[in-house]
């Protein structure tokens, strides 16, 4: 599952730093070095025996992926980009 579809789930999203998604996960996301199996494991069993914080982070993430990653927001972002094309 992609970071912006398991947002829109309403999933909790663990990444690495290097991937790109601390500009759109921000402070909802869980971040881990690459290559940390142990501190994966660790992060995904806290979020299995809490919740609470587990369903927290994902209504916030999935909040920011309909303000942010919504058909009708692309599809304007992408309307503007093409009128600030076509205008140069």
């Amino acid at each position: 599952m992609t970071g912006t579809t398991a947002m829109a789930n309403g999933v909790p999203v663990i990444a690495s730093r290097s991937v790109g998604l601390p500009e759109y996960l921000g402070q909802d996301g869980i971040f881990l070095k690459e290559g940390d199996p142990l501190g994966l494991a660790e992060v995904m069993l806290k979020l299995i025996r809490d919740p609470v914080q587990r369903e927290a982070l994902g209504r916030r993430l999935s909040e920011k992926a309909a303000k942010s990653f919504s058909w009708e927001v692309i599809a304007n972002e992408h309307i503007e980009l093409f009128r600030s094309v076509l205008k140069q």
